[in-house]
């Protein structure tokens, strides 16, 4: 989370001076140029991308876990992924006033259940009944190479937090609120991780036990509260999960958006899905990719050269 703070300063900083639904592409490119704001812009794009595609993946995996615990019968994981497609789709496709609050709603109640599993464990002392210790944060022994793989882990869990920055046209009072929200999801989303590691590996006899485990939250919920609420930890988890692939779903759409040469769509409408993603915007033009929202026109042409200009005024 530490490493992730000069990130979110970044984009909080351009944040305040740029309303824009491209992020990266606006910002690299008034800092630099507008092709290294390009590239910026697709490597982003990439990224949600792939964290959609992964995202499937989690929560097909959560969700068959949650069909075994139930006792019901297996289902082929394309089937549910693409149920998990349409229904994430359809969402996106509302307006992003409609997903951005049921994201906030998912992902509110995923860590209210986290909260509430984690002060249990801890009230009865883990399983060794020690408590609150240091002993988790130690490496034991663990290889200091094999400990930084686990930081591959670590950044994908909690990312995402600069997401917000791609709301600028759609956001009320966007220079105030979006770098607000970039800090918040951060400190919220990290502190969140960490603390759910911690009740993790105090909740298990060993980190051998914890990574043999494919649902380790919903093992120590089970053993530690009750039976019913390591299913609603399933649950939570299930939501989360496809909490952030709507998220990825309408970051992304903005950033193809961005680097497209139309801005005919209606403005409050959602995307699509990033791979065919129409984000939602009134026809506006302007000089550049990017409606930065300043006066000054060079500004806004560094930010997207690459479309066709206009007269440079919101």
């Amino acid at each position: 989370m530490v490493a992730m703070l000069p990130i979110a300063y970044v984009f909080g900083s351009f944040s305040r001076e740029y309303a824009t639904a491209g992020s990266a592409y606006a910002f690299a490119g008034a800092a630099l140029k507008p092709l290294v704001g390009f590239a910026a812009c697709f490597s982003l794009l990439i990224v949600y991308i792939t964290y959609t595609s992964a995202n499937y993946t989690g929560v097909t995996n959560t969700f068959e876990v949650l069909l075994h615990d139930q006792g019901l019968p297996h289902l082929p994981w394309p089937l549910v992924a693409l149920v998990f497609f349409a229904l994430s789709w359809y969402l996106a496709f509302r307006t992003i006033h409609f997903s951005a609050l049921l994201i906030l709603a998912l992902e509110g109640l995923s860590l209210l259940v986290v909260l509430v599993v984690g002060i249990v464990v801890i009230a009865k002392g883990g399983y060794h009944g020690h408590g609150l210790h240091l002993q988790p944060l130690t490496r034991h022994g663990l290889p200091f190479q094999t400990a930084m793989l686990g930081l591959v882990f670590a950044y994908t869990g909690f990312s995402g937090f600069e997401g917000a920055a791609s709301t600028g046209e759609e956001t009320k009072l966007p220079r105030r609120n979006i770098p607000a929200a970039i800090f918040a999801s951060l400190l919220i989303g990290g502190g969140f991780y960490t603390f759910g590691s911690f009740i993790e590996t105090i909740g298990f006899p060993s980190t051998e036990a914890l990574g043999k485990s494919e649902a380790p939250l919903q093992v120590v919920s089970a053993a530690f509260v009750a039976p019913w609420v390591g299913t609603l930890m399933l649950v939570a988890a299930l939501v989360s999960g496809f909490g952030a692939i709507l998220a990825c779903h309408n970051a992304a759409a903005r950033l193809l958006f961005a680097l497209g040469p139309g801005r005919v769509h209606q403005r409050q409408a959602g995307p699509h899905a990033p791979g065919a993603a129409q984000p939602a915007h009134r026809r506006r033009r302007g000089r550049g990719a990017v409606r930065a929202g300043r006066r000054r026109p060079d500004r806004q042409a560094a930010a997207g050269h690459l479309l066709r200009p206009g007269d440079g005024r919101r």
